[in-house]
């Protein structure tokens, strides 16, 4: 006899939805994607990512001119994609590399009046699962 799922039995609550399970977001190869589309550097403001001083200044206290040294920039990029993915998923929304990216580059409430689909997240996502696409963090 095959085990049940919770979410399956829960589903048949009125209001309960079963969702089928996602993959995780492997961060390290997001972050990689959406730099080939972002093409910054490092040493310059908002390195790698172009993380905008707002977002920046959400997930650290460091100073914005910080944000383009590689060991700082890293860990404040994967505080802020994982804030997203998890504000995301505290709306009921998806979280999808393609909605991750989308706010990424819009702002939270940016990507949200677009439904969280852009050109931009589209791109970043087809990178993403692209088995060809095998570059590491610059």
């Amino acid at each position: 006899m095959k085990p049940i799922a919770l979410a399956a039995l829960l589903s048949f609550l009125p209001g309960v939805k079963a969702e089928p399970p996602t993959k995780p977001i492997d961060v390290d190869r997001l972050i990689v994607s959406l730099n080939e589309i972002e093409q910054g550097k490092w040493g310059t403001p908002g390195g790698i990512l172009n993380i905008s001083y707002a977002l920046w200044s959400d997930y650290s206290k460091m100073a914005y001119q910080l944000s383009g040294n590689r060991y700082h920039a890293l860990i404040v990029y994967k505080l802020a994609i994982h804030g997203i993915m998890a504000r995301l998923a505290r709306i009921g929304h998806p979280v999808t590399v393609e909605a991750v990216a989308t706010c990424w580059n819009e702002g939270f409430e940016g990507a949200r009046r677009q439904k969280f689909r852009t050109s931009f997240g589209t791109r970043t996502s087809n990178l993403y699962h692209d088995t060809s696409f095998n570059k590491g963090i610059p």
